[in-house]
């Protein structure tokens, strides 16, 4: 999954401090990413993430431990 998502983001770059897509530079190939397949670009990528059901707890413990303290209980991740 790492190295299609990767090539999904194939493409991307920041010029003098503004993000820009590159469609010469983008890997238009089939890729397949927890599941999904198809010529994949890092909007499908994230869009993929953000319907995974693991994603919100893990965004939510990330910040619970960034903020609060480490190890939050997983009653305590679910319930926010």
């Amino acid at each position: 999954d790492i190295k299609e998502a990767a090539r999904a983001f194939s493409g991307y770059t920041v010029v003098k401090h503004e993000f820009r897509f590159v469609a010469d530079q983008h890997d238009y190939g089939q890729k397949t990413v927890l599941g999904r397949t198809g010529d994949l670009d890092g909007q499908d990528v994230i869009n993929i993430l953000l319907e995974h059901p693991a994603t919100a707890e893990h965004i939510t413990r990330k910040l619970w431990e960034f903020f609060a303290y480490d190890n939050p209980s997983p009653e305590l991740v679910k319930e926010y």
